[in-house]
């Protein structure tokens, strides 16, 4: 038994209604009354009563197309018919591109971790080492670097086209579409 309901109407959208219970009530159709018989005898009849529920007479009093739903989880949240969905806030251009700055960004420094250097600004600086081994780990880790921007970038301005170019793909599948890097033997 609950004292929250919630509704929805596709034209009206989604509403609660508060102090509603589930529990089962009498609901009097017609009252009980007293009539006088061919006899002369007062004669009582019964009221006429129902069976339901406060929550399903608050459904009855609202717009045709109302249905009875689940609470709604939280404000990013829409109904889709059958349950609540997930919908995250649409984002702005820049907090797109912000969110696959940093995954990129994470990445090329995972990237140059997985060869025991700090980070990617740490792998670059070796370009001019006197360590051939290093200078080589960093040529074609540059290379690669700026391949894996210049493609982030121009498919990032496909995303945040006016209109959109490309869907925004999620951060996973975009990190997999980058290029791969071709570490020297």
């Amino acid at each position: 038994m609950s004292d929250e309901a919630g509704f929805f109407h596709p034209d009206a959208g989604y509403w609660q209604g508060v102090g509603a219970s589930d529990a089962p009530i009498t609901i009097i159709v017609e009252p009980e009354r007293s009539e006088v018989g061919p006899d002369g005898e007062t004669v009582t009849i019964p009221a006429v009563t129902r069976q339901s529920t406060q929550v399903a007479e608050l459904l009855a009093s609202y717009p045709p197309g109302t249905v009875q739903v689940p609470l709604k989880p939280g404000a990013d949240y829409e109904w889709d018919g059958e349950a609540w969905a997930y919908s995250p806030p649409a984002l702005s251009p820049q907090e797109i591109v912000e969110q696959f700055r940093v995954a990129i960004q994470a990445h090329v420094d995972a990237t140059a971790q997985t060869r025991s250097y700090d980070s990617g600004t740490s792998l670059a600086s070796y370009v001019a080492s006197g360590n051939a081994q290093w200078a080589a780990e960093a040529a074609a880790f540059v290379a690669w670097r700026d391949a894996v921007w210049i493609y982030s970038y121009a498919e990032l301005d496909k995303v945040t086209a006016v209109p959109p170019q490309r869907a925004v793909p999620t951060i996973e599948d975009f990190l997999a579409e980058l290029p791969a890097i071709a570490w020297p033997d």
